[in-house]
């Protein structure tokens, strides 16, 4: 248990660094092709770490679809990171949750090792669901948006 905490806090540690600094996501889609916030200067970006596998991931969804809905016309970009296992688990999924028009970033290389998206590990998150609030600059504003997501993002977009 000792190594598992040492990790969190790590991890936690980690990501409260990144708060205020710019961030640019790239990765691969669901369909392969290649994807970087970098062409969403001047919006608000809300980046869910999720997986079809995790529960408390899913008991967000609703949060952000509403978030989306609201705040989308007004400057608010969604970006899914899954951490899924194989490529037909999110399409399933996003078949089955049409609202989820959002780009779903996904790494079979990683998946094929029934390992994490490397975007995800890569920026040392542990813990799923992570959300984090990039604003219209690209700088990082929360690492911890899933608390607060809702209330964030019309003062960023206001901005």
């Amino acid at each position: 248990a000792g190594e598992e905490a040492r990790e969190r806090i790590l991890s936690e540690r980690k990501l409260k660094l990144m708060e205020n600094k710019p961030l640019v996501i790239a990765g691969k889609l669901v369909d392969g092709k290649n994807f970087s916030t970098e062409g969403w200067k001047g919006k608000v970006v809300l980046v869910d770490f999720w997986a079809t596998w995790c529960r408390p991931c899913l008991a967000e969804l609703p949060r952000v679809k509403k978030a989306y809905a609201n705040f989308h016309s007004k400057g608010l970009e969604v970006l899914g990171v899954s951490n899924d296992y194989g490529a037909d688990n999110v399409t399933q999924f996003l078949n089955q949750n049409r609202e989820m028009t959002w780009p779903q970033l996904f790494d079979a290389t990683a998946a094929a090792q029934q390992q994490w998206n490397p975007v995800t590990s890569g920026l040392g998150i542990i813990n799923l669901p992570t959300m984090f609030l990039i604003d219209k600059k690209g700088i990082v504003r929360s690492v911890t948006a899933r608390d607060n997501f809702e209330e964030m993002i019309p003062k960023l977009i206001a901005e």
